[in-house]
């Protein structure tokens, strides 16, 4: 009788060994297929990248290149004659002729651009931040400030990226730095000069050092809060954390770049603080993407569900947070539920405060989240079905936020789709971030499930006490 393994009169083997080589080869085909897709997609991602800063170079290059820095590029112009640029404009003042740097010759006075609304919304440091770039006439200050902007985009994915797992691998992290510089909204906050990215940058500042180096995050967060719409999730988070020494230098550094705003310009705190409370209904003139924007018609309805979602989110946050203290956890999931957290309080912030949707570069943080859960073994503990489906969410909510929100993108649809894309699009990006908040807080809870099963089955068995 043949035995398992032994050679047939042909040379054969019986199927045991067959099947092993038949399954060891087909295990080998599909990791060189993965690795193309890998490469593929590395590889598009990287052009798609490209071609987004490339026209954000190109519309910086145009008559309306750097559109929103040119309000603090001429509001800093009333800070060099040490003028309050929140009188300025409730008084309807103009800045006196400058000279610049770059143009030797007789001065001359800066001009708004057609239909401008040079609203000083802005909080101290932003304002003194744009006084170098006064210096510079309004053609070179452009281009200098996109140059820090695109400095601050390339610098931001990987400040957040550092701090995660190395688990992954590097291709990973290649792909989520490389989406968001393809996002529509990066490539909006490059090309009209907006200072989102310097804004995540120096969260994500604070974030990677609060445990090392807190007086250092709380400057970053300091700074940050000058668009405290978009910096309040940071602050947030830093409070659910309970790093007070964080927070402290954080109000530090607001406080003081006010006090020396007063100073400079010579005017009482208070009445600086007056002014710029007059600011703050000046904003929200445009649609935008927050939950109020879907109730336009109910405001009460629309304040009472951003009531509701506040009260949610930071209520599982502190029962999660409680949980966790509870709950050993490898470094890995640690980190990558701190990032979770954080990102369910950057979806928060874009849903219930005003945001125009080059804001939704916010929402990265979230992406990366899903992305690093899906890839480290067991973090969420989810079976295959349901890893698929994240998997199908996540795919479909990067195509919404990379792809173009304007003509590019209604160009390649039909007629129909395209009329509905430029009707509900930011009725899209609002659902897509409600939902993605409720993913991120759902998943919150499954990190470390197993690990606290092992707790609670040691101490009832009275085991390690």
């Amino acid at each position: 009788m043949t035995t398992a393994g032994a050679a047939l009169p042909d040379g054969a083997y019986w199927p045991p060994r067959r099947l092993g080589a038949v399954m060891e080869a087909l295990v080998d085909f599909t990791r060189r297929v993965v690795w193309v897709a890998k490469g593929v997609l590395l590889g598009l991602l990287a052009l798609w990248a490209v071609v987004s800063l490339a026209r954000a170079a190109l519309h910086t290059a145009g008559p309306r290149g750097g559109e929103d820095f040119h309000v603090y590029w001429y509001d800093a112009h009333f800070l060099l004659e040490r003028i309050d640029p929140y009188t300025a404009f409730l008084e309807g003042r103009e800045p006196e002729p400058h000279e610049y740097l770059d143009r030797p010759g007789p001065p001359s006075s800066p001009s708004l651009l057609p239909g401008e609304f040079p609203a000083p919304v802005q909080t101290a440091p932003l304002l003194f931040l744009a006084v170098p770039f006064a210096r510079f006439s309004w053609p070179l200050a452009k281009w200098l400030f996109f140059g820090l902007n695109l400095a601050a985009a390339l610098i931001a994915p990987w400040v957040v990226l550092r701090a995660l797992p190395v688990g992954p691998g590097r291709w990973l992290r290649w792909a989520l730095a490389l989406a968001f510089l393809g996002m529509n909204a990066t490539r909006t906050t490059l090309s009209i000069g907006q200072t989102g990215v310097l804004v995540l940058a120096l969260m994500g500042g604070a974030w990677v050092l609060a445990e090392r180096r807190p007086t250092l995050a709380g400057t970053l967060l300091g700074l940050a809060l000058s668009k405290y719409s978009l910096a309040v999730a940071a602050a947030g988070h830093m409070l659910l954390e309970r790093r007070w020494r964080v927070l402290v230098t954080a109000l530090v550094v607001q406080g003081a770049a006010f006090l020396a705003l007063a100073l400079w310009v010579g005017r009482s705190p208070l009445v600086l603080g007056d002014e710029y409370l007059a600011m703050l209904p000046l904003v929200g003139r445009v649609e935008g993407i927050q939950l109020t924007a879907l109730l336009p018609d109910h405001p009460w309805m629309a304040l009472a569900a951003a009531v509701g979602l506040t009260a949610l989110v930071y209520g599982a946050l502190g029962l999660w947070q409680a949980r966790l203290s509870r709950a050993g956890l490898p470094p890995e999931e640690m980190r990558l539920a701190e990032l979770q957290a954080l990102a369910a309080l950057s979806l928060w912030a874009l849903l219930v405060a005003y945001h125009r949707a080059y804001d939704v570069l916010l929402a990265w943080p979230a992406v990366a989240a899903l992305a690093y859960g899906l890839v480290i073994a067991g973090a969420w503990r989810l079976h295959g079905a349901l890893r698929a489906l994240l998997a199908l969410f996540l795919s479909g909510w990067g195509l919404l936020l990379v792809a173009p929100a304007g003509g590019l993108t209604r160009g390649l649809l039909p007629a129909g789709l395209a009329a509905l894309w430029t009707a509900r699009y930011l009725q899209a990006v609002t659902g897509a971030l409600a939902l993605s908040l409720l993913v991120i807080l759902l998943l919150l809870f499954r990190v470390g499930r197993v690990e606290r099963q092992r707790v609670a089955e040691r101490l009832r068995f009275g085991v390690g006490e």
